[in-house]
């Protein structure tokens, strides 16, 4: 039977346990290409189709990052917190964290229920009242501090309390 198969095997037999959580270490070492993709796609499906949580140790960061929701979100909020005051662009922030747009925009829209320009938005009201309540400095700076060049925009949002 070859390893790949093998592998998927073993998974298959953890699964017939019905488990609400499950753990897997290093499921794919000693896998070529095509059988860490078979198996990455077969993790997802386990996850979308029975609704189990899955917690991977995993050393090929490239496949942790395609199966992992959680974790393009933190380094998106992490990437949009440090570049607030910059102009936003979707593809750019997917690109500056290894993920494609698409992926990006799927994995926030299933943990977070937004968009990326949503979430954005919401870190940007964040750091605009935390300024606007911790220092002295004006909507017009602090508008450009996150991000927005029209500070008209960011009164109009804070005001409707989005």
């Amino acid at each position: 039977m070859p390893y790949g198969l093998k592998k998927r095997v073993e998974l298959a037999r953890a699964l017939a346990a019905e488990p609400d959580l499950l753990l897997l270490d290093e499921p794919m070492a000693g896998m070529n290409v095509e059988e860490k993709e078979d198996m990455s796609r077969f993790i997802l499906d386990v996850n979308d189709e029975f609704g189990t949580t899955i917690a991977l140790i995993e050393h090929d960061m490239g496949v942790v990052m395609d199966i992992s929701d959680h974790v393009v979100v933190i380094d998106f909020e992490r990437h949009v917190r440090s570049t607030l005051d910059r102009t936003f662009d979707v593809g750019l922030a997917a690109s500056a964290i290894g993920t494609s747009r698409r992926t990006l925009e799927r994995r926030i829209s299933a943990v977070l229920g937004l968009t990326p320009l949503g979430l954005v938005q919401r870190l940007r009201l964040e750091r605009a009242r935390h300024l606007k309540a911790t220092t002295d400095l004006t909507t017009d700076d602090i508008a450009l501090r996150v991000g927005y060049a029209n500070a008209e925009s960011l009164r109009a949002l804070m005001r409707r309390g989005k």
